[in-house]
This record gives structure tokens, sequence and C-alpha cells, in this order.
């Protein structure tokens, strides 16, 4: 798919929460609006220039880099990561169901004693193994919030040489943004940026 432009899925609408769509003509000119307000599900137009949005989100990140401290939610890196923890769960509630037939196998008098033992052991063991990986997979890095303020700070900046190099794809921008900005809330009415930031392990 086209990436229609940078900011394209990143800037929210304060009245609905949807996001603000790009569109428009070069006769007309280019900008953003919520897609919503097209459709008659939001009350509230949130229309913003495409060259005002792009000066208010890169001034707006600016900003930030001279504040004492930053505000963000730190989140995980791959997706991946988050289907494997749904994966091990998953293994994990079959491992307890298997040490109930087990159980069950040895009451009915179906395993030996000898054999229940052996089947619990080397259940507890793939257990542990499972346990081991989601502990490590769920750990969020120990780091101060120095370190964690640094390493945001370096990403901001990474950023914005990103969305200022003229020779950087709509693509490479978004990915930038995306990087650094969970999502941008737009306020039209008091023309107010609201910017959600994470920073991601």
């Amino acid at each position: 798919a086209t990436v229609k432009h940078w900011l394209s899925g990143s800037v929210k609408c304060s009245c609905c929460g949807r996001s603000l769509s790009y569109s428009g003509s070069k006769k007309a000119g280019y900008g953003f609006q919520c897609w919503a307000y097209g459709k008659g599900l939001c009350t509230e137009s949130h229309y913003i220039g495409l060259r005002e949005l792009e000066t208010n989100v890169i001034d707006g990140l600016e900003s930030m880099m001279n504040q004492d401290s930053l505000h963000y939610e730190i989140a995980r890196a791959s997706l991946s990561d988050d289907t494997r923890i749904i994966e091990i769960n998953k293994k994990l509630e079959k491992l307890n169901a298997r040490e109930k037939r087990i159980k069950d196998a040895y009451l009915n008098e179906i395993d030996s004693l000898e054999e229940y033992k052996e089947n619990k052991q080397n259940l507890q063991i793939e257990r542990d193994r499972l346990q081991k990986e989601l502990d490590e997979l769920s750990a969020i890095p120990e780091l101060d919030k120095a370190a964690l303020d640094n390493q945001m700070y370096h990403n901001l900046i990474d950023t914005i040489a990103t969305l200022k190099n003229e020779h950087a794809s709509y693509e490479e921008k978004g990915l930038a943004l995306r990087s650094v900005v969970d999502k941008i809330v737009f306020d039209r009415k008091n023309t107010v940026f609201d910017f959600h930031l994470k920073l991601v392990f």
C-alpha cells in the first residue's frame, strides 16, 4: 500500500479519538481532517492544512528537547514477543490439563507409581522451561529514570533529524515518528497538540 503521508494514522481527533486522514488536491490544497467528521460520525471539524500540521508536529517535538523531564510510556519492541507470550500461556494451560490426566491415570491404577513420578517430573521440566522463557519475555529492562530519559532524548533527536531531512521518504519519516510517538491528539478549537510519547524496547 502507498504511504499517503508520514503523519497518516498518528494524529487523532480530540473530539472522537479517530484518526485524521490526509486528503486534498493541488488546486484546493492538502490537509488533514477527522475522517469520521466527513461521514457525519463526529460533530467537530478538525481540518488543518498540511504545512501547518507538519510545522506544529516538528516544533512540538523540538520543544520537548528543552524540557527538564519527559513523560512517556515504555512499549514492547516486537509484536512477535507478545504473540510468543500468548503461545506460552496456552502451553502452560495445556500442561495443567496434562498434569490432571497424569494424576487421574495413577489414581485409576492405569499408571504405576514409577510411571506417575516420571511423567510428573518430565512435565515439571517442561513447565520450568516455559516459565523461564515467559519471565524473560515479560521483563522490562531495569534502567534508572535518568538512563531512560537519556535514551528518549536521543530517540527524539534522531526522529527530528529524519523528519527535517528532505531526502527521507514518507515511509522513513513515518517509521521515525512512530518510533517515539504513540499518537498526537489534536484539539482544533484551541490549536493544541498533545503528544503521547513512547520508549520502545
